[in-house]
């Protein structure tokens, strides 16, 4: 029985990336394993049901998890699959992290992708002392 990161890795392999669209497009087929995932609702064709299935298809490109031991000895999960914004302006294409850490300038993207995401974190709470206090907290947890 094939895993869910199994199933992904074969159509990133089939089609030479992953994308929410991409996996859609497979599950569409009604023989393919993810066809019967409960969340995708064949029986509507209206544009809000589409949207709906790539959001369902998004989720499973972001559930899958990958086991480690952290800096600290402990286990540790992270998301297999990280978004990277490709060169055109359609959707995000995931790559396994472990690919594009190797990776010098796909590490920048993300880092640089990482920076964003802080910057409006910070800016969206920053009048928040609350945020301040939980920032400081969850970062002496992260270190200890």
């Amino acid at each position: 029985m094939s895993t869910l990161r199994d199933i992904l890795e074969e159509i990133r392999t089939k089609h030479g990336e992953l994308n929410p669209h991409i996996v859609l497009e497979e599950a569409q087929n009604p023989a393919h394993p993810l066809h019967d995932v409960a969340a995708f609702k064949w029986d509507d064709d209206a544009a809000m049901a589409h949207q709906a299935r790539l959001d369902v298809a998004r989720h499973l490109i972001r559930q899958v998890r990958v086991s480690y031991v952290n800096k600290a000895g402990l286990p540790a999960e992270s998301r297999f699959y990280r978004g990277l914004r490709t060169e055109h302006a359609g959707p995000h294409s995931y790559e396994p992290t472990a690919d594009i850490l190797g990776d010098s300038f796909k590490r920048k993207l993300l880092l640089s992708d990482m920076r964003r995401q802080i910057d409006e974190l910070m800016a969206t709470f920053e009048g928040v002392e609350e945020f301040w206090t939980y920032l400081r907290k969850a970062m002496r947890n992260k270190a200890s």
